[in-house]
């Protein structure tokens, strides 16, 4: 919440006793203090103002508090506060001061991560088993030359090896309206998900410890950014993949449909985003409109041939300062309704696609939806000073707030080829519980959730996620 001078409210309540005429402020100035690697103007793309916008009184405090969470948005900071300066009552103008801790921007930490969809999973149907997990090193640049420019790599090895460099830049031209990116992955599998039984992934692995499956994908995109809350991002892929016959021949011949061990296809996606919520990261309060339309396969090697849609929309209220209540929609729309091969056809279960309480469960479909609900409150906000101790600068003032929650989801699929022997498929699904969440550096997010489904499982459900 951003923090004024006194006086500026003495000023507000002196505007809103005049009810025959509205105030307005000129903004003369805006300073920033604190950016040591940011260019400046990244800082100042974020604002909802610029020097020499004229401003209502009235809506200035909600600028101030926008342009605050803004910035907060690009990870960029681990604290961002946007007040005012000085305010001149004879000319009515402002000066701004922008105060920015920036966060640490090199992540370059070992990977221990667990080869499954999600940690119960793991530990449910593999008993935890060390051998599932992968190891590597991932190295992430958050700010490579203070543009806001990031650049990724990865080298994993273990379960399931795989290579991944990635590098964007925000802004490509003198309006910062165009950005863009590039990006390949490589992977690697000895054990593959074949099938789906009793609405449970199944998995096999060959005698002699071979390869099963091999993925490679080149990425480009172009990222258009009108304003500060609306994206249209462009992306063009090939792909390519391989199967070894085991997995065509014997365990599952839809795999890519047709026995065949190759797949190769170009996939042509546009996203609209639209995203005013406050903190993206865990959102209290604001709207967020997505679209996403995929095109996978143009004809060149008629190997797949899909169009497929998935809408959203995300809608956060704040009834009281430290209580939110939040609903979001989500769908998946295969327009072209063709056969898919077992592999395209992902549905619930996978990702951030998944009704509580079924975080075991795969369950795929040409199309779903599901809903998602919850109701917050704010238990903790503070700033932990860690000390000396630790050696990294950025990270000794620690922001950390814990949320208590009640969650409700339901969702439904509609499954048209691979509905046998899955009964969770063209049904309604729906499970929630209590849950409490953790939010450190606004940008890594921790949540504990006890969830029922309707068969009457309970279980204790582990989520993360980061902001980058």
């Amino acid at each position: 919440m951003c923090r004024v001078p006194l006086l500026f409210f003495f000023f507000l309540f002196l505007a809103t006793l005049n009810g025959q005429q509205e105030n307005y402020v000129i903004v003369r100035s805006i300073e920033i203090e604190g950016n040591k690697k940011t260019r400046a103007y990244i800082i100042l793309r974020e604002l909802s103002f610029s020097v020499g916008d004229t401003i209502r009184v009235s809506e200035l405090p909600d600028k101030l508090t926008r342009s605050e969470n803004n910035l907060k948005n690009t990870v960029l900071f681990s604290n961002v506060t946007v007040n005012i300066d000085e305010w001149d009552t004879d000319l009515d103008v402002v000066d701004v001061q922008i105060d920015v801790r920036e966060a640490w921007y090199i992540y370059l930490v070992p990977i221990a991560e667990l080869a499954d969809r999600n940690f119960n999973v793991w530990w449910n149907e593999f008993n935890g088993s060390l051998k599932r997990i992968n190891l590597g090193v991932r190295f992430s640049h958050l700010n490579l030359t203070g543009n806001q420019d990031r650049l990724k790599f990865l080298a994993q090895f273990g379960f399931t090896p795989k290579y991944e460099v990635e590098y964007a830049f925000p802004y490509l031209n003198q309006s910062k309206t165009l950005g863009a990116s590039i990006g390949f992955f490589h992977s690697t599998n000895k054990e593959i998900g074949y099938d789906i039984d009793e609405n449970l992934l199944r998995f096999a692995s060959s005698d002699d410890d071979r390869v099963l499956f091999r993925r490679n994908r080149l990425r480009t995109s172009l990222i258009y950014r009108p304003n500060i809350y609306a994206f249209h991002e462009f992306y063009a892929e090939y792909h390519q993949y391989k199967i070894d016959p085991l997995v065509g021949d014997t365990l599952n011949p839809f795999f890519f449909l047709g026995n065949s061990q190759t797949q190769s296809f170009v996939s042509l996606s546009y996203k609209f985003r639209y995203d005013e919520r406050d903190l993206q990261i865990y959102p209290m309060e604001g709207l967020a409109i997505e679209v996403l339309i995929e095109k996978l396969g143009i004809g060149i090697w008629n190997d797949l041939d899909m169009l497929v849609a998935y809408p959203s929309i995300t809608r956060y209220f704040r009834p009281a300062p430290r209580f939110s209540i939040g609903s979001s929609l989500r769908g998946k729309i295969s327009i072209l309704r063709n056969r898919p091969p077992f592999y395209q056809n992902e549905g619930l279960g996978y990702g951030d696609d998944f009704v509580r309480g079924y975080e075991l469960y795969a369950i795929n479909a040409q199309d779903f939806i599901v809903s998602k609900s919850s109701a917050k409150y704010q238990l903790l906000e503070t700033n932990i000073n860690l000390g000396k101790w630790m050696f990294i600068e950025q990270f000794r003032i620690m922001p950390l707030r814990i949320f208590l929650t009640l969650n409700f989801d339901f969702g439904y699929s509609n499954e048209m080829y691979y509905a046998e022997n899955n009964d969770f498929t063209n049904r309604w699904l729906y499970g929630g519980g209590p849950g409490i969440d953790f939010i450190l550096y606004n940008n890594f997010l921790f949540q504990l959730e006890l969830s029922a489904n309707h068969l009457g499982e309970v279980g204790l459900f582990l989520h993360n996620s980061v902001a980058f």
